[in-house]
């Protein structure tokens, strides 16, 4: 999923990203996620390098390790 996401936004393929829903920040792990699957309506974000999620308070910090 990431190679397919760095590609469609022209990310280097080399960059660290991670993808988190934009809703709350949580952190989308291909595993774990898209074998239950997520709403049709999530909205994903893809973050890169030492980009976090920030949402519309100070805690909204994404937890997930960039890949």
């Amino acid at each position: 999923m990431l190679h397919v996401a760095k590609r469609k936004f022209g990310v280097d393929s080399g960059d660290i990203v991670s993808v988190v829903l934009e809703e709350d920040g949580t952190c989308v792990d291909e595993e774990e996620y898209f074998q239950h699957g997520l709403e049709s309506s999530s909205v994903l974000m893809l973050l890169i390098a030492d980009e976090t999620w920030t949402g519309d308070t100070a805690l909204g910090i994404a937890d997930c390790s960039p890949r």
